[in-house]
């Protein structure tokens, strides 16, 4: 009588091996690179926060800034363009040298100026460098008091992780302190 003493695997035991050994690469690296977008969006996410702040705390040194030079307190907010007072059209602050830039159509597209010789990492002058996926708007609004604005700063972009634009809004109240 013959026996077989050679013992090997069959066709359904490869391929389910196979099938394990591939379920067990895939697996981490679809994890892997879900983790890498998330990351991604949430560095986006909190430049853009930090972007919109930066506004605002623009707004804020305006007012004390006038404050301090002995001016009219409220004269800050006379002097602004009206193309950022209560409209969707809105306005942006240079970093450079805090000067209001009214917004049209992409003249509030942040560039980006890797070695900061214009003095700040992010810039609305196109000659400091490459384009940013970001635009900062500030929107003021007067309220029921004369004696407060809403100051809205809004960032968006277009992340290439999510369909449509993104956005972040940050508000605050300033008020007439100094009077």
């Amino acid at each position: 009588m013959y026996t077989n003493t050679h013992r090997g695997f069959s066709l359904v035991e490869t391929l389910v091996a196979i099938t394990v050994l591939i379920l067990a690469v895939i697996v981490p690296m679809r994890v892997a690179t879900q983790s890498v977008k998330t990351a991604t969006l949430s560095r986006e996410q909190f430049t853009a926060t930090y972007l919109a702040q930066e506004g605002i705390e623009y707004m804020i040194a305006l007012r004390d800034d006038d404050a301090l030079d002995g001016g009219d307190t409220w004269s800050w907010y006379d002097d602004i363009s009206s193309s950022c007072k209560n409209s969707g059209v809105g306005c942006s602050v240079e970093p450079t040298d805090e000067s209001i830039v009214s917004c049209t159509s992409d003249n509030c597209l942040l560039y980006v100026d890797e070695d900061r010789s214009s003095g700040a990492y992010y810039t609305h002058s196109s000659s400091a460098g490459d384009a940013s996926p970001y635009t900062r708007t500030i929107v003021l609004e007067e309220t029921t008091s004369d004696e407060e604005v809403l100051v809205t700063s809004t960032v968006s972009w277009t992340s290439s992780y999510v369909e449509d634009t993104v956005s972040i809004v940050e508000k605050t109240v300033l008020f007439n302190l100094y009077e």
